[in-house]
């Protein structure tokens, strides 16, 4: 039996090729939902109709796709990851070959760290989310996926412009003429207002980055050198391990928002040492990588510092979280971040009860060297501690 399709919105456009890109995007968010329970279906169809949005539904990624080759607009397409017969993972690599321009989103109930990361990987999807999901966090990221598709939409157009005009502007150069001369002038021009409003967004996004940092240490109060020290150490480990410059200024970013997520937690939680949580104040700790990833994920210039984030509490021996990482698996510019900042935490008293000091903490991040820590990590580190006498930064 052919799977059925719902929606709120039959009309289909006179032209086929869905999310071409040839269309104004409208005001409202064209969603296509792929789950393979009808009951989740309804559900998010329930929610739906307190949005302003124009929603589709699909119960398998084969529906999904015929929808969209139908000639059917969408803008975001959310899938289940755990289907029959093509996988979420398989469906939205296929939608991102077919319709490119569509923003591909997960929503799953199921921890599957390498099925995720093909998603990531392959799909390229955009943000994901998990069953059960919080309404307000679904319609704060479909709201934030549909703006990111419309920046795109603009960067496109732009680009596009600037290719139509540099073409031109190859054609006129062979005659050598005064109309040539003018448009150079024009083109001269366009491309200056174009740096210079790239330049303004850049001191925009580098004063809200700052904005946001003093924030998250006026909250730390007393530990808000923690995040400065772990900056400081983390840029000399990453060159000294000669890593890529992209790679550096993603552990740099990383390192300078490590403890965002920490702003999740109460008051009290913040402010005594993680060995004396209970098993609920534990268990509500290790949320705060996962929050502190899904506070930056949507900024794209900081996915990849996100992605570092969320795994700074890894180990190396599989016994950390969120996701249980092992060996490789673990984000090496995570490892860095996850080691600093509990040498930082145990010399401050913070980490363990009853343990304090320099020595303290050296000792404590030697002891765990090959379990929590990488043996390499944790030796390069000793040596500059040595070399530097510990300074605090």
């Amino acid at each position: 039996m052919r799977p059925h399709l719902t929606s709120v919105d039959t009309q289909l456009p006179s032209k086929s090729g869905s999310s071409s890109d040839s269309k104004d995007v409208g005001e409202a968010p064209r969603i296509l939902f792929v789950d393979d329970e009808p009951q989740v279906l309804r559900t998010l169809k329930r929610f739906s109709l307190t949005q302003n949005w124009t929603v589709f539904f699909a119960e398998s990624g084969e529906a999904g796709l015929d929808l969209l080759r139908s000639g059917q607009e969408v803008d975001i397409v959310v899938s289940d990851m755990r289907m029959p017969r093509m996988s979420g993972s398989e469906f939205l690599q296929a939608v991102k070959s077919e319709f490119p321009f569509c923003v591909r989103m997960l929503l799953t109930g199921y921890s599957d760290t390498d099925t995720l990361k093909d998603a990531i990987n392959g799909a390229r999807i955009y943000n994901y989310l998990t069953k059960p999901w919080d309404e307000t966090m679904l319609s704060e990221v479909i709201d934030g996926a549909f703006r990111f598709r419309k920046s795109e939409r603009e960067r496109r157009r732009l680009e596009d412009l600037t290719h139509d005009q540099n073409r031109k502007l190859c054609r006129l150069a062979l005659s050598l003429d005064r109309q040539v001369k003018e448009r150079t002038e024009e083109i001269e021009r366009a491309k200056q207002l174009l740096q210079e409003s790239h330049d303004r967004k850049e001191r925009q996004f580098q004063a809200s980055l700052t904005v946001l940092n003093h924030l998250i240490e006026w909250r730390e109060g007393r530990d808000s050198g923690h995040s400065r020290f772990v900056v400081s150490y983390a840029e000399k480990l990453a060159r000294q391990l000669k890593m890529r410059k992209q790679d550096v200024d993603d552990i740099q970013l990383a390192s300078l928002y490590h403890r965002i997520g920490i702003l999740g937690l109460p008051d009290e939680l913040r402010t005594r040492p993680v060995a004396g949580f209970s098993d609920s104040e534990h268990a509500l700790y290790e949320k705060v990588p996962v929050w502190g990833e899904q506070a930056l994920v949507g900024i794209p210039e900081l996915a990849d510092a996100a992605r570092l984030i969320r795994h700074q509490h890894e180990r190396i021996d599989g016994g950390g979280y969120p996701d249980s990482l092992k060996g490789v698996q673990v984000p090496v510019g995570s490892q860095i971040i996850g080691m600093l900042s509990d040498y930082y935490d145990c010399r401050n008293g913070r980490l363990v009860s009853g343990l304090s000091g320099a020595d303290a903490a050296g000792r404590y991040i030697a002891e765990h060297a090959g379990s929590k820590y990488d043996i390499a990590l944790v030796q390069l580190f000793s040596t500059m501690l040595d070399e530097s006498g510990d300074m605090v930064v």
